[in-house]
């Protein structure tokens, strides 16, 4: 299936996108365009790692919001309508993780609210590419 992704970054986006900082801020106004920025920057990520062994594109991305339901009305919408599940992979609702499987890019990029200290611990070992 072909799909035609069009974004356009504002400029404070686009300086975002382009800084390999290993740790950087994106701040701005409610609908000012953070969340598309970030999957955005989440896909691109995932398409520039360097291959695997097999020629694999493997990567592992977290993105974090205190609540479920945020994550739920926002974030994981946002990522599912930039990057729509039939295109690009596939969405697993009860365990909150989007496989990307196109080309050669295999990503998983999970999605956890900490609203608590069990949450929290889940941090602890979790290795990732990229947190958002």
């Amino acid at each position: 299936m072909s799909f035609d992704l069009k974004y356009t970054a504002s400029p404070t986006i686009a300086k975002f996108m382009q800084s390999r900082a290993p740790r950087k801020i994106l701040a701005g106004p409610v609908g000012g365009g953070k969340t598309s920025g970030c999957v955005i920057h989440t896909l691109l990520n995932a398409m520039q790692q360097e291959p695997d062994f097999d020629g694999l594109r493997r990567s592992r991305h977290l993105v974090v919001r205190n609540t479920i339901p945020q994550l739920k009305q926002t974030t994981i919408k946002t990522f599912t309508d930039w990057l729509p599940p039939d295109v690009f992979g596939k969405f697993n609702i009860s365990d909150r993780t989007y496989l990307l499987s196109f080309e050669d890019v295999r990503a998983e990029i999970l999605f956890l609210a900490i609203e608590d200290e069990q949450a929290l611990r889940q941090l602890l070992s979790l290795e990732t590419t990229t947190i958002y």
